[in-house]
Parts: structure tokens; C-alpha cells; sequence
């Protein structure tokens, strides 16, 4: 204790309080202190504080405290010790001198007290030995040595104990022994004279370094000072002036820059309530498909309608009515099962909405959907789909009967319409020359400049698949007009196969229309199976897992990261402290984990929180987690790449700090449909501070762990967030024969930590089933089509055999058997209905190819796919003839 206080201490029974003690201290200083709850001043606060007081006209000094393990002279040692490093301006003041030659960062000056063991002469080497700041794992100590300049006398004012910021478990204690530090600390070491100056002197420096040094050795990301002391321009401060230079300092401060961060909530909130990705584009695509093949199918229906009732048309037209008064009739008879069929249609709607969100949830990773997502229909869309279904619906019916009322009224009262005998007058060169066209077009549109805009992607897909749709449907009618000219001879196989290839080409039309349906029903089923994901039986280093078996998240910040065997130890640890009340379970934990584990190889992360980015969020995330990546990774490299900026055989080098550019890795799902950016565009996030950054996704994986977050380099990560201590996302390297063992050690050893336990494969199958299950969705648009289409077929089968029923009578009067003639029906629908599905096949295919999807095309699932929808097909095609081989035709024939 100074000698000063000793008449304080008397005059107070021998005991003395806190607050006098500081009373006597402040009384006895002529300076303010500026200090920092954080224990260092950040940068910006040391700068607009040194502003104000150059405004001021003051002068001041600016201190870096820190604890040394050892103060050590030749064999002398003195153990825990504190530093500080002082400016020239406080040199001055302390009385400190140095030579012309001198440099001030290689002296030290000792503080001069009556049981110091370090007696070293001017010039003699004083070393010092302490533990780096901000090292990861296992603390690492570090010796320097300085050259001794002087002594400081322990008496001077300048000299007092709250020149060392509090620290909890150190300034707190009344003994050294009793220290509390977040390090190693041996209290064995301590000597009663280490005591006695703690009981004299507290927390007052033993040494004085230069300031640059200290900041050099001491410094970190979160500042390089302790403390500024404000010195009185004259022999005291005028009365306030704590309270005005605090205020003074606090309008100076920008609330941002000291970790304030302002945020319109409602803007933000309105959001983050927007889906992340609006798939209504994609619905809209491939339900254009399915929207075309119904209105194929209603005008299909109702031609085979009409045609049923041609000669009712032709009679009406006989007795005096106009084309145009027949035309409205049939329309508005049409509109009328238009109306309720498009009511119906809107409950049915909502029916298969009910069933689509049930799928959904059913197929969710989690549980989370079921909360969120509910079914919202509004009225205004019910509205909208009603009126846009009539119009379409009113479109088809009246082309269809404005084309029979045009037809002779002899021919309709025949009962034929548009003898189905007669094509059109297009020749099969106009109509190659149109299919060639839009080929040409289709494929043009594939090799345009390629986009990541999702957007422009679906365009470029629908666009393409359509133009290639189209192109085969012109020619098929080309191929129609061809073989409606072939001769029939021969017998067996051969001649009815050669019979049903024309009776194809009779109704050209009706047979392109079928064909339609067919083909737009396999474009949407073959076109979306080649991007379904499957289970990866990779799990090497260049695939989505990176070659690590677990991933680890955890609530609190491990703070020395779980790399290296002192991470080992926090795991062993971890287990034992959650056995507490079982020390022999502890024990056997211990031995069992400390064998599974000590092949285990950990990369710890660093981790600022935000939105999941992947697509498990349905709603728009505006801010994403960032993960901090270790050198080591980087070193190390793994997983798989769709794309990078710059073609390099380690990729994760493109992280490192020294370019000139906040390079990033994102997830190629994640940037394109969440985040909507793409390969080497920027990206806008907020820092610490609520600062706009920008970072540039140089590299985008390929079905990996990191979906729902952006990673850049852990340099970058500590300029951003300076304030995030540890780490808290961990990639373990394990061999998977112990695995089930290796996740239980991490669970139990991490518990404290919150932690979150899951294997790498798990949770790459985890992000690709959801989006298998928005792709079956898709699929289930196709299977629609599908049902439509062989709605299609078995309609035209039963219209073709009604109208052909004389046809057929004749056939078998020729002696053709009953097997004869349902073979030849047979043949004539498989082949239309082959074409029809390899139309729409090949249209999917060109579509697909040339774009990126998840895995290579699985040839034999494709396959499946095509021989099982011609399968169903047949099978209705084989059972509407089912019920045909009884008819008696030659009766039909006699009626001829």
C-alpha cells in the first residue's frame, strides 16, 4: 500500500474501503482515464476520442496493458506480472530518458520495488514471456527480449492500480493465489514477495515497454490499447469537465460503429415474409403443356361430337338456316357444358391444391411446414382461372364447329364432315420445311448465351422443349401425308401393319391432335426425371459430403475451436461433465470416446448467425448465415464444384485474403433460386457494424453440405465480425466403422454447447428431397397430361370404330377374322400412340441435355419412364377394342 495511505488507513481503525482508497487515488492524479467495459478500446473510439481532444486543446496518452507469465533477468524470474506500453508523452512524464540513438521499441523500463529479485544493470537483456493473443486451440507462448533502460520509482502519481482495466479473475482477487485467469495458470509459482507487491501495489505495472511495441506484440482485431489518459492544459480541470468531455465524446460517436445496428423492421419483416423463390413461373411452364393438351382434348371431344351429329347439322342447314345462326347454336350448346365443366373444374382445383400442400408437408425434412404452410385461395383467382379457362374453352369450341358448318351440307347429310378421306392442301414439303424451321429455332434458343438467371433458364428450357414439340408434330404431318399414299398388298403381319399405317393418315387432323396430347404428357414427365437427385454413394473428398462423415452446429461459440487434441480434450471433458453424478459411467465414457477419437479430424468454422439460405426456408432470406473458413481447410480443399471464376486445381485458394476481391463459395441452388445472383456476381451483407459489403461468389458447390450458408475466408470473417468469439460449425474427418460412436461423443461432449449432431450424407439427402418432392410435383402435372392422353386415344378408338363400323363388316366379309380386324385397329393406335410419347420424348431430351442437372442422365430410368407410359396407353387402347369383338359389322355393312 503507498505510503501515503497509511494515515488514512489510522485514521480508520486500522481498515480502509474501496471507495476511499479510489477517492485517494483520483484525488492524488491529475488526469482523466478513458477505458472500455471490453477491456481494449476499439480502434474508432480511440480515433474520434483523440479528435476531441486535439478540439480541445488537451494532451494525452495512450496505454496497451497486458500479463506476462514471466519477467525474467539472467536466473531471476518474476511470474505474472503486468506490462503496459506507454506513449513518449507518458515517457516524458514518468521521466524516462533515452539516448539520441536509442530506439524505444527494443527498451523496457522496470518498476522500482524494495523486494524485486531483478537487479539488472543499464544495457543488461530483460525478457519477457507471454501467451499470444487470439490463438486457436492450445495457448501459445512467446519469449521476447528488450534491453533495460531504467527504473521508474513505485511512488510516482502517475503510477496507480487503475491503470489496468478490471478483468474478472484477476483485478477482483485479493491474492494472487486466488486468481481465476481463462488460461494456464500454475499458483505454485507464487513467492510471498509476488504477494506482498499484489497486497502494496495491486494491478500497477512492473514494466514499461514502448507503446508500438506493445501494440505489436498485444494487439488484436478488437484494438491495441487499453487506455487514454486526458492530461489538464493547465494545473487542473475545470469543474465538469467529465461529464462534458462524455458528452462531447458521445455526440462524436456513430452509434453503428460501436456495434449499434438500425434496421427497419417492418420493411424487413415484409421481406422475409416473401417466399425465397416464386415457383408460380415454373407451375405456369409446365402447366402451359397440360393447359394445351385439355384444350386439345375439348376440342377433340367435341369435334367427335359433332361428327356424331353431322347429319343433324346438315339437315338444320338444308331447311333454311344460315352457317352463322348453326355456328352460334352449336357454340352456345358448347359454352353451356363448357360452364360446368369449367365449375367443376375449379372444385376440382382446389381439391388437387389440398393434395399438392399435403404432399408437400409429407415430404418435407421436417416438421416445420406443417405449421406454416396453409391453403389460401382467393376469390379474385378462382375469378380469373374461371374466365381464362371459358375464353380458352370458347376458342376451341367455336373453331371447331365454325369448321363443320362450312362443310357441304350433302356431305353432312351423309354424316361426314370434311370427308375424312381428303387432306388439307398443304404439301409434306411445306410442312418439312415448317418442322425444319422450328427445329432450327428450337435449337437456336438451346445455344444462346448461357444465363444463371433462373428465370431466363425455365425460358430458354419451355422454349426450347416447345419449338421441338412443334417442329415434330409438322413432321408427323408431313409423314401422315406420305403414308396416307402408300399401297396396301401383302398378307399376314406385313399387309395389316401396312393397312393400319394408312388408315392412320385418314383423319389427319384428329390423329395430329391425339399425337398432341400424347406428346405434350411425355415432355413433362421425361423432361424433369434427368434433374431428380439420388442418393450419392460418393462420400470421397471431391463430393457434396467433402469426404467428412458429421456435421456439427452448436448454440454457444466453442472458443478454442475443437481442432488439434486440446479439441479432444473439450469433447472428453464435455463427457464428464455431463456424468457428474456418475463418475465410473464418466470413466467408462471417457476410455471408450478417447479410442474412437483419436483418429478423428476436426475443422472448426467460424459462424456469424442469419437466415437459412437453402431451399428448407420458404420465405426470402435478408441475411444469410457466413461461415469463416480455417486456412486449413483451405489447405486441405474437397467438394464439388459446379463452377469457379478461375479454373484451379484447389478452388478454396480462391478465398485467400490477398485478392483484391471478398471472394465467396455459395451453393449453386442457393445463389440462383434463394439469393438470385450468380457465379462472379456481388453480393451486398452487412458487417458487425451494419456496414454494406461486398462480396463476390467466385466458386459455387454442387449438392454439398454448405445450402444454407455463404463461406468466405476466415481472415475476411474476423474483419467483418470482429465481435464473434469461437466457433461454432465443425466438419469431422472420421472413419465411418465408428461412426454411430463418434456422433454419440460429440453429442454428449458438446451438450453444454447445444450442440447439433448430423451425418454428411444425411444432410445433402435432406436438401435433395425437397427438391425431389417440388420435381414430383411437376411429374404429377405430366401424369395428368398422360391420363388426358389416353383419354384422347380411347375417344378417337371409339369414335373410329363407330364411324368405321361398315368398314370393318366389309373386312370381315372378305374373310378377315375378328382378330384381323382388332389387330388392325391395334396397330393403327400403338403407332400413333408411339409417336405421339417419342415426340414428346425427344422434345424433353434436347430440352434437357444441354443444361446442368444434378447427376448424369440415367438412361435406363428414362427407358422405364417411356415404355411405361406406352404400356398404359396400350392397355387402353387394347381394352376400349375389348368390347368391340362382338359387334356384328356385316349388319353395319348391309345399313351401308
Amino acid at each position: 500500500m503507498p505510503s501515503k495511505l497509511i494515515p488514512l488507513l489510522q485514521s480508520q481503525a486500522g481498515t480502509i474501503d474501496i471507495e476511499s482508497v479510489q477517492k485517494f487515488f483520483r484525488a492524488n492524479r491529475n488526469y482523466y482515464s478513458l477505458e472500455s467495459s471490453q477491456m481494449l478500446v476499439s480502434p474508432n473510439l480511440a480515433q474520434k476520442a483523440d479528435d476531441l481532444i486535439q478540439e480541445m486543446g488537451l494532451q494525452s496518452s495512450q496505454i496497451m496493458v497486458y500479463l506476462a507469465n514471466n519477467i525474467q533477468e539472467k536466473n531471476n524470474v518474476v511470474p505474472y506480472s503486468v506490462i503496459a506500453g506507454i506513449d513518449a508523452t507518458l515517457q516524458k512524464k514518468l521521466g524516462v530518458k533515452l539516448a539520441a540513438n536509442d530506439k524505444p521499441g527494443q527498451k523496457i523500463w522496470l518498476l522500482d520495488w524494495n523486494e524485486s529479485p531483478l537487479k539488472p544493470a543499464l544495457g543488461d537483456l530483460v525478457s519477457l514471456e507471454y501467451f499470444l493473443p487470439e490463438v486457436v486451440g492450445k495457448p501459445i507462448e512467446k519469449k521476447d527480449s528488450f534491453q533495460f533502460a531504467g527504473y521508474i520509482p513505485a511512488e510516482i502519481n502517475l503510477v496507480d492500480p487503475e491503470i489496468t482495466p478490471d478483468f474478472p479473475g484477476i483485478t477482483d482477487k485479493l491474492s494472487l493465489d486466488s486468481w481465476n485467469p481463462p488460461f494456464p495458470y500454475d499458483n505454485k509459482r507464487i513467492k510471498p514477495r509476488d504477494e506482498k507487491y499484489w497486497q502494496d501495489f495491486r494491478s500497477v505495472p512492473k514494466a514499461f515497454i514502448d507503446l508500438d511495441a506493445a501494440k505489436n506484440l498485444w494487439g488484436s482485431r478488437f484494438g491495441k490499447i487499453t487506455s487514454i489518459r486526458v492530461y489538464p492544459t493547465n494545473l487542473s480541470f475545470p469543474d465538469g469537465f467529465a461529464a462534458d468531455f462524455q458528452a462531447r465524446l458521445l455526440k462524436l460517436i456513430d452509434p453503428i460503429s460501436v456495434g449499434f445496428v438500425f434496421q427497419d423492421l417492418r420493411a424487413r419483416f415484409q421481406q422475409s415474409s416473401q417466399s425465397g423463390t416464386d415457383f408460380s413461373g415454373l407451375f405456369v411452364g409446365f402447366s402451359f403443356f397440360l393447359i394445351l393438351s385439355a384444350l386439345i382434348l375439348v376440342a377433340l371431344l367435341f369435334r367427335l361430337h359433332l361428327e356424331r351429329r353431322a347429319s343433324q347439322v346438315g339437315t338444320v342447314l338444308a331447311l333454311g338456316a344460315t352457317q352463322k345462326q348453326v355456328a352460334h347454336l352449336l357454340l352456345l350448346e358448347g359454352l353451356l357444358v363448357a360452364g360446368l365443366g369449367v365449375l367443376l373444374g375449379l372444385g376440382v382445383a382446389c381439391v388437387y391444391a389440398i393434395g399438392l400442400l399435403q404432399y408437400l408437408k409429407s415430404n418435407w425434412p421436417d416438421s416445420s411446414l406443417q405449421q406454416i404452410l396453409k391453403l389460401h385461395i382467393p376469390f379474385k383467382t378462382l375469378c380469373m382461372g374461371f374466365v381464362l379457362a371459358f375464353i380458352m374453352s370458347a376458342v376451341a369450341i367455336f373453331r371447331t364447329s365454325r369448321t363443320l358448318v362450312k362443310t357441304s351440307v350433302m356431305t353432312l347429310i351423309k354424316g361426314g364432315y370434311l370427308d375424312s378421306t381428303v387432306l388439307n392442301s398443304k404439301q409434306p414439303l411445306s410442312l418439312l420445311i415448317y418442322g425444319s424451321l422450328f427445329m432450327i429455332l428450337g435449337f437456336g434458343m438451346l445455344f444462346l448465351p448461357s444465363s444463371q438467371d433462373h428465370e431466363l433458364k425455365a425460358l430458354k428450357f419451355f422454349g426450347a422443349g416447345g419449338l421441338v414439340l412443334t417442329s415434330g408434330l409438322f413432321f408427323l404431318g408431313a409423314f401422315l401425308r406420305y403414308v396416307y399414299k402408300i399401297m396396301v398388298f401383302g398378307h399376314g403381319l406385313d399387309g395389316l401393319a401396312r393397312l393400319a399405317l394408312r388408315n392412320m393418315a385418314r383423319n389427319k387432323t384428329r390423329s395430329l391432335l391425339t399425337a398432341g396430347l400424347l406428346s405434350s404428357a411425355a415432355f413433362l414427365i421425361i423432361a424433369v426425371e434427368p434433374f431428380r437427385k439420388e442418393a450419392d454413394s460418393n462420400t470421397g473428398k471431391n463430393s457434396g459430403t467433402g469426404g467428412f462423415s458429421i456435421v456439427v452446429e452448436t448454440n454457444i461459440p466453442v472458443l478454442s475451436g475443437l481442432d488439434g487434441p486440446s479439441g479432444i480434450e473439450t469433447i472428453l471433458d464435455g463427457v464428464q461433465k455431463s456424468n457428474r453424478g456418475n463418475p465410473q459411467r464418466a470413466r467408462q465414457q471417457v476410455d471408450r470416446f478417447k479410442n474412437v477419437l483419436k483418429d478423428v479430424k476436426v475443422y472448426s468454422l467460424r459462424f456469424n448467425p442469419g437466415d437459412d439460405a437453402s431451399c428448407l426456408n420458404l420465405f426470402a432470406p435478408s441475411k444469410p448465415r457466413i461461415l469463416g473458413v480455417p486456412n486449413s481447410l483451405q489447405q486441405r480443399g474437397g467438394f464439388l464444384f459446379s463452377a469457379t471464376t478461375e479454373p484451379l486445381e484447389n478452388p478454396w485458394k480462391l478465398l485467400d485474403s490477398s485478392n483484391p476481391f471478398v471472394n465467396a463459395f455459395v451453393e449453386k441452388n442457393t445463389v440462383e433460386w434463394m439469393i438470385h445472383s450468380g457465379l462472379g456476381k456481388d453480393y451486398k451483407i452487412q458487417d458487425a457494424s451494419g456496414k454494406d459489403e461486398l462480396l463476390k461468389f467466385a466458386g459455387l458447390f454442387q449438392g454439398s453440405v454448405f445450402q444454407s450458408e455463404i463461406l468466405i475466408g476466415e481472415s475476411q470473417f474476423l474483419k467483418f465480425y470482429p465481435q464473434q468469439q469461437g466457433y461454432q460449425y465443425f466438419l469431422i474427418d472420421a472413419d465411418s466403422k465408428d461412426l454411430s460412436e463418434i456422433e454419440e461423443a460429440f453429442k454428449i461432449g458438446l451438450s453444454d454447447y447445444g450442440a447439433k449432431v448430423s451425418k454428411s450424407k444425411d444432410l445433402v439427402e435432406r436438401f435433395a428431397s425437397v427438391e425431389n418432392a417440388y420435381l414430383s410435383m411437376f411429374q404429377g402435372l405430366g401424369t395428368i397430361g398422360l391420363l388426358i392422353g389416353t383419354m384422347g386415344v380411347a375417344a378417337v378408338l371409339a369414335r373410329s370404330v363407330w364411324e368405321r363400323r361398315a368398314e370393318l363388316g366389309l373386312l370381315s366379309a372378305l374373310g378377315f377374322t375378328q382378330v384381323d380386324v382388332v389387330l388392325v385397329m391395334l396397330l393403327e393406335h400403338a403407332l400413333l400412340l408411339f409417336l405421339g410419347l417419342g415426340i414428346g420424348t425427344l422434345a424433353a431430351l434436347v430440352s434437357v441435355l444441354p443444361l446442368e442437372h444434378s447427376t448424369a442422365t440415367r438412361w435406363g430410368v428414362l427407358a422405364l419412364l417411356q415404355g411405361g407410359m406406352f404400356f398404359f396407353g396400350l392397355m387402353v387402347c387394347v381394352a376400349s377394342l375389348w368390347s368391340i369383338r362382338t359387334n356384328n359389322f356385316v349388319a353395319a355393312m348391309r345399313k351401308e
